[in-house]
């Protein structure tokens, strides 16, 4: 696949790479959470739930990765939003 000349360029000003931008940047708290259960679960540091199988840990990483980008924008922006209301951000 080839780009013409320009195209990039002429794409990175549109409204919806904007908006794609947007809800990248804005869903990296939830890349994030994926990424520290992952580590926590790698290393075999997960707290009170280390009696289960790793496999059902994965399963529960799984299913937050499976959101979409939008899903993860919004989610991250509600979940800060309850942090702040607990005062633990």
């Amino acid at each position: 696949m080839t780009i013409p000349e320009g195209e990039w360029k002429n794409y990175k000003t549109t409204f919806n790479y904007q908006y794609q931008l947007s809800m990248k940047k804005g869903s990296v708290f939830w890349d994030n959470l994926i990424h520290n259960f992952s580590t926590s679960i790698l290393s075999a540091n997960v707290g009170f739930f280390s009696e289960i199988e790793f496999s059902t840990h994965e399963l529960g990483v799984r299913e937050l990765a499976k959101e979409s980008r939008q899903s993860r924008y919004y989610l991250s922006k509600n979940f800060k939003e309850k942090l702040k209301q607990l005062s633990l951000i």
